[in-house]
């Protein structure tokens, strides 16, 4: 007997480059039923409970780390880091 207890949930969040002063991209991390979703930057300080995430347009110039987790249950949770 075979017993499946759920799949990893499959992100697909690109990485993005940016200009300063450009408009930031909103980042999507799916849907997925049931998900509980996180965005977190690099202090690890919690951005966003949502799928979906846009960094705010105050950012100085640099290289920011966003990293989002996805919780499906039971029990199935997948991170993602995203550099731009």
């Amino acid at each position: 007997m075979i017993k499946t207890f759920g799949a990893y949930p499959a992100l697909s969040v690109n990485d993005e480059y940016e200009c300063a002063g450009a408009t930031y991209p909103t980042f999507n991390a799916g849907t997925f039923p049931g998900a509980t979703y996180q965005w977190t930057d690099e202090n690890p300080n919690v951005v966003s409970n949502t799928n979906l995430f846009t960094p705010p347009t105050a950012l100085l110039e640099g290289v920011y780390y966003y990293t989002v987790t996805v919780s499906v249950t039971p029990g199935c949770t997948t991170t993602q880091l995203v550099t731009f």
